[in-house]
């Protein structure tokens, strides 16, 4: 079977030659696989393990942005496919704990991030920021943690694109489609051939083109755009400036 990277070629090489991304949470799968098509597109990279290693949490902004900029001399985008560990559950068995780890992870982790480098962006009067949400947050039962801090992220990052519109600086947000093994109990519902349609063609890999094409400099901006689906699909759609 044709891998991902065969059917959608991410970006053309050297298309972010010169430039410098960002990517947090880039240990995770959809992570990973952003980084390594942004370095095939010859961009300098800071993701904690390609051109410069900055281990910690997202929350820690000003210290990954201050090291970046030490080392780089400028950020050009930041990329925030951060995931945390998801508390699933019904209402009445999550702590507020639970919601706490959470939203300091998917929310105040990316957020943590934009808010370091904003001024960087305000200044040289360019910057792109490429969030995640889900199309969870529209509901989806024993996931209330989750869906709260997605459907947070994707409200304030609206507000973002507003405020850095006049300064060039564009902010999107992706709902992604990929699988992950952790999806297993939630996709049993579906006939067995959906299951492995599910499994074999939703690759990471296949959302990297959109992410990119959102941190690059030739992107003009949109309201609302989709990569597959039908026009009630949201999976890997995007909405910002």
């Amino acid at each position: 079977m044709s891998s991902a990277r065969q059917i959608f070629p991410a970006a053309a090489v050297d298309s972010f030659a010169n430039r410098t991304v960002v990517v947090s949470g880039a240990t995770g799968k959809l992570g990973k696989v952003i980084s390594r098509a942004l370095v095939q597109a010859n961009a300098n990279v800071v993701d904690g393990h390609s051109v410069l290693a900055i281990p910690g949490s997202a929350v820690d902004g000003d210290s990954i942005i201050a090291q970046t900029l030490e080392k780089f001399g400028r950020i050009d985008a930041v990329i925030n496919p951060i995931l945390g560990p998801n508390s699933w559950g019904h209402l009445q068995d999550l702590t507020n704990d639970d919601f706490r780890a959470m939203f300091e992870a998917n929310t105040l982790g990316p957020l943590a991030l934009t808010r370091a480098v904003w001024p960087h962006f305000m200044k040289q009067n360019y910057g792109r920021v490429v969030n995640f949400t889900s199309d969870s947050m529209l509901g989806f039962p024993t996931a209330a943690a989750y869906t709260m801090t997605k459907g947070a992220l994707f409200g304030v990052n609206k507000t973002l694109a507003a405020e850095g519109a006049a300064h060039g600086i564009k902010v999107n947000c992706v709902s992604p489609i990929a699988y992950l093994p952790s999806m297993e109990p939630h996709i049993q519902r579906f006939a067995p051939e959906i299951q492995t349609a599910f499994r074999e063609q939703y690759l990471p890999e296949a959302n990297d083109p959109m992410v990119l094409a959102l941190a690059s400099e030739g992107w003009g901006g949109l309201q609302h755009s989709r990569m597959g689906g039908g026009p009630e699909c949201l999976g890997c759609a995007a909405w910002g400036e």
